[in-house]
C-alpha cells in the first residue's frame, strides 16, 4: 500500500487558481471536500463564496458557444475530435477572471466572423469559393469547441474552489499526496503561488478519511477486485481482500456445484470468454456481454475448483456412477471427500461447516491484523477469544451432537461448554469492556455470540446447494435412462438439456450465494468498505 502523506496550505487568494491549475497537472493529488470540517474553525474560516457571478458569466458564455455551433453543425458536420486536451492559446493569466474575460472578447470576435462567413456562403456560386468559406467554417468550429471545453474546465474550477476554506485575503485547502512526491508537490506549490503560501505536512489522523491508491493486482484476477469494490473501497486501514478472494471463492462455488464434468466445461467457457476479451479488447460491447467476457478468468478458476470438488464427491454430470468419491481423508468426525452428498448428507453437513469455521476464522485472523495495523492493540485479544468461541462451538457440535442433543451440552457436556463457550464468551465481554465501555463490551459480546452461531449455520447453504445441484442433475440421469455410469444414445439430448439448464440457473444460483457468503459472512468480520478511493484532482 502506498503511504500518503496530508499537506496543509494557506496561500493568498489571487494564487489560488495558479495552485490548483498546478495540482491538476501533476495528477498525483487529492483534493478532499472541507466544507464538512468548516464547522471546526468557526470563526476563523468560512466557505468560499464570490463565485455565482463567475458562474453566471460562464453560463452565458456557454450558451452564446452553444448557439455559435449549432449554426456551424447545419452547413458542417461535427469533426468529433477529442479536443479536452486542447486550450486557448495567450491566455492572459491563470485567474478565472480574467480568463473568462478574454473568453468572452474571443467568443465576440470568432461569432462576427462565423456570420461573416456564412453570410458570404448564402451568395456564392463557386465551388472553389465555397469550400474555401467551409474551410474557414471548420476553424471557427475547432475555436469554439476549444472555446466550450475551456468554459467547462473553468466550471471545474469553480466548483472545485468551493471545496476550500477562505478568510478575508486567504485560501485554506488540504492535500493528500503519496509520500515519495510530498516535497515535490511543496516546491511546486510555493514556486506557482511565488512563496506567497504557508505549507506544512503530516501523517493523516487515524479519525480522519484518509484516501488509498490500490496496489495492482493480476489482469487474471482482476474480475475478484470488482466484487470486492462492487461492496464498498477498503479503508486505509484494511486490508485489500480481493487476492484472498480469488482463492476462496472458487473453493466455496466448487463445493456447491462439484461436478467434474461439468466444472471443465465451466472452465472451458471461461478459456473461449478470456480469449474473446482479449482479442475484442478494444471493441465496445454491451453491458450485458461485458460482464460476460469480464466473467472469463473467474468461470476459470471455478470450473477447476468445481472438478476438484466433484472427484471428492464422484460426481460427473451428477451422481452418474461414471467416477467413484476420492478421499483425501478425515479430520476427526469430518470427512474430506470419499463420500457422495446425496447418499450421506450429514458428512456434508459436517464438511460444510468445517469450511465455513474455517473461512470465518480466516476473516477474524485479518480483522486482528487490521488492529494491529491501526495500533487498537486493546481490541486484539477479543479477536483472539472469539477464535477461540468459534472453534470452541465447532468442536461442542462435533463431539455432542446437534439441536437433538442440547440436553446433553448442559449435562455430561457442561465441563466441556465451559472451557470452550462459557469462558471465551466471558473473555470477550472483559476485553470488549477494558477496550470500550462496560455496557458496549456486554453488547458486544452477545453480538458476537448471535452473530458467530448465525454465521456458521449459514455455511450449511454448502450442504444444501451441493445436493440441489445433485438432485437436479439426477432427475435428467433418470429421464435419460443413466444408471451404473452407461450413458445410452437416447439420454444425449436429455443430458445436453439438462446440462444447459443446470450450469445456467444452478451456477447462477450458487454465484449469488457464494457472493453473499463473502460480503455478508465473511466481510463482516473484518471489512466495512467505507474507505475513499484516492482520485487525482483533475480540472
Amino acid at each position: 500500500m502506498y503511504q500518503i502523506r496530508k499537506i496543509k496550505g494557506v496561500v493568498h487568494r489571487q494564487w489560488i487558481d495558479a495552485v490548483l491549475r498546478y495540482l491538476s497537472g501533476t495528477d498525483i493529488v487529492h483534493l478532499p471536500d472541507l466544507r464538512g470540517k468548516l464547522e471546526n474553525f468557526e470563526g476563523i474560516l468560512e466557505p468560499y463564496s464570490n463565485i455565482d457571478e463567475l458562474s453566471n458569466r460562464l453560463n452565458e458564455l456557454l450558451l452564446r458557444t452553444s448557439n455559435a455551433l449549432t449554426k456551424t453543425y447545419e452547413v458542417v458536420e461535427n469533426p468529433g475530435t477529442d479536443i479536452k486536451n486542447f486550450s486557448l492559446q495567450a491566455l492572459p493569466s491563470s485567474k478565472t477572471e480574467d480568463i473568462v474575460n478574454e473568453l468572452d472578447r474571443k467568443l465576440h470576435t470568432l461569432s462576427e466572423e462565423l456570420e461573416s462567413e456564412l453570410g458570404k456562403l448564402t451568395n456564392v456560386s463557386s465551388e472553389i469559393t465555397k469550400q474555401i468559406l467551409l474551410t474557414n467554417i471548420s476553424r471557427i468550429q475547432e475555436q469554439l469547441l476549444i472555446i466550450k471545453s475551456t468554459i467547462q474546465r473553468e466550471f471545474t474550477l469553480i466548483e472545485t474552489k468551493s471545496y476550500l476554506g477562505k478568510t478575508e485575503h486567504t485560501i485554506y485547502f488540504e492535500i493528500f499526496v503519496p509520500k515519495f512526491q510530498v516535497n515535490t508537490i511543496i516546491r511546486g506549490i510555493k514556486k506557482v503561488a511565488e512563496s506567497n503560501c504557508v505549507l506544512s505536512e503530516e501523517d493523516p489522523s487515524s479519525s480522519e478519511e484518509t484516501p488509498r491508491i490500490l496496489q495492482p493486482i493480476p489482469e487474471h484476477i482482476k474480475v475478484f477486485e470488482k466484487l470486492v469494490l462492487a461492496f464498498g473501497y477498503p479503508s486505509s486501514g484494511e486490508i485489500n481482500p480481493s487476492l484472498l478472494m480469488a482463492i476462496t471463492f472458487p473453493l466455496l462455488f466448487g463445493i456447491m456445484f462439484a461436478d467434474v464434468a461439468q466444472g471443465v466445461l465451466l472452465a472451458a467457457f471461461g478459456i473461449i470468454f478470456s480469449w474473446i476479451k482479449r482479442r475484442e479488447m478494444k471493441k465496445e460491447h454491451g453491458d450485458i456481454l461485458n460482464y460476460i467476457l469480464m466473467s472469463g478468468e473467474m468461470l476459470v478458476y471455478c470450473g477447476i475448483s468445481s472438478s476438484f470438488f466433484g472427484l471428492l464427491f464422484g460426481e460427473a454430470f451428477g451422481p452418474s456412477g461414471l467416477i467413484h468419491p476420492l478421499s483425501l481423508g478425515k479430520i476427526g468426525p469430518f470427512y474430506l471427500g470419499g463420500f457422495e452428498p446425496m447418499q450421506e448428507p450429514m458428512k456434508m453437513m459436517r464438511f460444510a461447516l468445517l469450511i465455513g469455521v474455517i473461512h470465518l476464522s480466516s476473516g477474524i485472523v485479518i480483522r486482528i491484523i487490521n488492529h494491529y495495523r491501526t495500533h487498537h492493540f486493546k481490541k486484539i485479544p477479543v479477536d483472539f477469544c472469539w477464535l477461540w468461541l468459534l472453534f470452541g462451538g465447532l468442536f461442542m457440535w462435533s463431539f455432542w451432537g446437534g439441536v437433538s442433543n442440547i440436553p446433553l451440552w448442559f449435562a455430561e457436556g457442561l465441563p466441556m461448554m465451559l472451557v470452550s463457550i462459557i469462558l471465551p464468551l466471558a473473555l470477550i465481554i472483559l476485553f470488549s469492556s477494558i477496550a470500550e465501555r462496560s455496557l458496549e463490551g456486554i453488547g458486544f459480546g452477545l453480538e458476537v455470540f448471535t452473530e458467530t452461531l448465525s454465521h456458521t449455520i449459514s455455511y450449511s447453504r454448502l450442504m444444501a446447494l451441493g445436493l440441489v445441484h445433485s438432485v437436479m442433475n439426477n432427475i435428467f440421469l433418470i429421464l435419460g435412462g443413466v444408471s451404473h455410469g452407461n450413458f445410452p444414445l437416447t439420454s444425449i439430448p436429455i443430458m445436453i438439456i439438462g446440462t444447459i439448464l443446470v450450469m445456467s440457473l444452478e451456477g447462477l444460483l450458487i454465484f449469488i450465494h457464494t457472493l453473499r457468503l463473502h460480503w455478508v459472512e465473511w466481510f463482516s468480520k473484518f471489512y466495512t468498505g467505507r474507505g475513499v478511493p484516492f482520485k487525482p484532482l483533475k480540472l
